[in-house]
This record gives C-alpha cells, structure tokens and sequence, in this order.
C-alpha cells in the first residue's frame, strides 16, 4: 500500500481500529482483490471471519455500508485454484477511484467502509467561548 499523506493519515487515525487497503484500477476494472492481513486480522478480531476456516472456493458474503449510508454486501472468499484469501465491497466503482485509500470499520457488528481519500475530515474543535454561551440564560 502506498504511503498515507497527512490528512489521509488523519483520516485514519480517527477511525481508530481501521483496516486500511489502496484501491487499484486492477481491482476496479476486475472487481477482484486480495485481502490484505490488515483486514483479515479485523475480521478476525471482530469475530465476524476467520479466512483460516475457509477452504478453496468457499464464500461468505457479508452486510456492510458505506459511510455515506449506502447499503451493500462484502463477498470474502478463497479463490477455486490457489486459494488465495479474496474480499470485494459490492458497489466499491461508485465510492472510490484508482489511487484512492480506504478504511474498513466495524461498528456494531457491521462494516463500515469509508473513503479516506475523498472522506470528509474528522475534527473536534474545542472553544470555550461556545461553552460559557451554552451555560446562559436567556
């Protein structure tokens, strides 16, 4: 995966338990990835798929939503010939573009896949002022 730049790196660190992965032309084009060990080891983590306990040509389809709301299904499988660990985010063309990077969150149990590229920044600001204005009457 390419190097993050500082407000992708941003991005990602307020997601907090994120699996990052770089969308590629190829896996746009092919609609066909491999699934990095970031998101493997998430998955696993979360409880929701050990690829371990897939053999070649088993499929698990999963729910998930992009983070601007839209529904989808997330297909993990072991690829028939070789068996290498496959994942595909159904509608991944319509949430991303070639170069661009890409966070997977699991919050309640469901995935959550979001844009750290294009995704709107995360930012708290904390201004006092706003603070002493909330405790008055008026």
């Amino acid at each position: 995966m390419r190097k993050l730049t500082k407000i992708e790196q941003v991005k990602a660190d307020a997601l907090g338990d994120a699996a990052l992965f770089h969308v590629t032309g190829t896996i746009l084009n092919k609609n066909i990835q491999d699934c990095n060990a970031s998101l493997r080891d998430l998955l696993k983590r979360e409880s929701v798929l050990d690829y371990d306990t897939l053999n070649a040509g088993d499929k698990v389809t999963l729910e998930g939503v992009y983070s601007d709301g839209t529904e989808t299904t997330v297909s993990a499988y072991r690829a028939k010939t070789r068996g290498d660990k496959r994942i595909w985010f159904n509608g991944l063309k319509n949430h991303a573009d070639a170069g661009d990077v890409m966070a997977l969150v699991i919050r309640g149990g469901k995935l959550v896949i979001q844009n750290v590229t294009q995704g709107v920044a995360v930012a708290v600001f904390a201004i006092p002022a706003l603070d002493t204005m909330a405790r008055m009457t008026y």
